[in-house]
C-alpha cells in the first residue's frame, strides 16, 4: 500500500517537472516574425485569379441554365404537340354531300376575278364582326363562325362554314361581283302618333236682317199738289190781253 502511494507521488512529481520544462521551452522560443506585406504584383495576380474563378463559375451557371431551359422547352413542345387538335379532313375524306357543296362553291367562285376574290378574302380574314355583318346573309352568328374558321384559304371554302349554304354563298358572290356595295339601311317606319285634327269651329248662323218698318203712304191729294208745284212756269197758260 505504501509502495503504491510512493509510486503515485513519484509519477505526479515527474509530470509536474515535465510540464514545467515544456512551459519553459515555449517561453524561451523566439516570437514569430510578422508576415511580409504583399507586393502590388501579388495583389494583381490574386485579383486576376479571383476574377477568372468568378467568370468560370458564371459560365458554368449560364451553361447549366441553357441546358435546363432547352430540356424544359422540349418537354413543353411535346405536351403542346400532344394537345393539338386533329387535322381537318382532306377533300378526299369529305362526304359525298360535302364534296358536292364544295364543288358548287368552286364553280360559283370562278365567276369572280382574282382581284375580287382577294378583296373578299381580305375582308373575311381581317375584318371585324361589324364589317362581316355587312356581307349579305351574314349576321352575328355566321360572322362568329367565319372568325372561328380563320384563316380561310380560298373563297370556295366559305360555303363549308356552318350556317353558309348554297343560297347564302351565291348571294355573296353576286354581291362581290356587283362591287361589294354596302346596302343602304331601310327607312324606319314612322311610329310617332299623328296629332289629332283640330275641330273647326261651327259656322255662325246668319242672322236675318232686321226689316225697317214701312213708311205710311201719303194722301193722294198732297202728292198732286207737290207735283203741280214742281211743274215749270212755262207750262202755265198765258194771260189774255185786255
Amino acid at each position: 500500500m505504501i509502495r503504491h502511494l510512493l509510486a503515485a507521488a513519484t509519477l505526479a512529481t515527474l509530470a509536474a517537472l515535465s510540464s514545467s520544462a515544456s512551459a519553459q521551452e515555449k517561453s524561451t522560443k523566439p516570437a514569430a516574425k510578422p508576415a511580409a506585406a504583399p507586393t502590388p504584383e501579388k495583389i494583381a495576380d490574386s485579383t486576376k485569379k479571383a476574377a477568372d474563378s468568378i467568370k468560370k463559375s458564371a459560365e458554368s451557371a449560364t451553361k447549366a441554365t441553357k441546358e435546363a431551359t432547352k430540356e424544359a422547352t422540349k418537354e413543353a413542345t411535346k405536351d403542346t404537340s400532344a394537345k393539338k387538335p386533329a387535322p381537318k379532313p382532306a377533300a378526299e375524306e369529305l362526304s359525298a354531300s360535302d364534296k358536292a357543296l364544295l364543288a358548287h362553291g368552286e364553280k360559283e367562285a370562278a365567276k369572280l376575278s382574282p382581284a375580287q376574290q382577294s378583296k373578299l378574302l381580305a375582308l373575311v380574314n381581317s375584318g371585324e364582326q361589324k364589317d362581316l355583318i355587312t356581307i349579305p346573309g351574314i349576321g352575328e352568328s355566321k360572322s362568329a363562325n367565319i372568325i372561328a374558321k380563320r384563316p380561310v384559304a380560298k373563297v370556295a371554302d366559305l360555303i363549308m362554314i356552318d350556317g353558309i349554304g348554297e343560297s347564302t354563298f351565291d348571294g355573296i358572290v353576286k354581291w362581290v361581283d356587283a362591287g361589294m356595295k354596302t346596302p343602304e339601311p331601310s327607312a324606319k317606319p314612322d311610329t310617332s302618333k299623328p296629332e289629332p285634327a283640330k275641330a273647326e269651329p261651327a259656322p255662325a248662323k246668319d242672322k236675318a236682317p232686321a226689316t225697317k218698318p214701312a213708311k205710311p203712304a201719303k194722301p193722294a191729294a198732297a202728292a198732286e199738289e207737290k207735283s203741280a208745284a214742281a211743274a215749270p212756269e212755262s207750262t202755265k197758260p198765258a194771260k189774255k190781253k185786255s
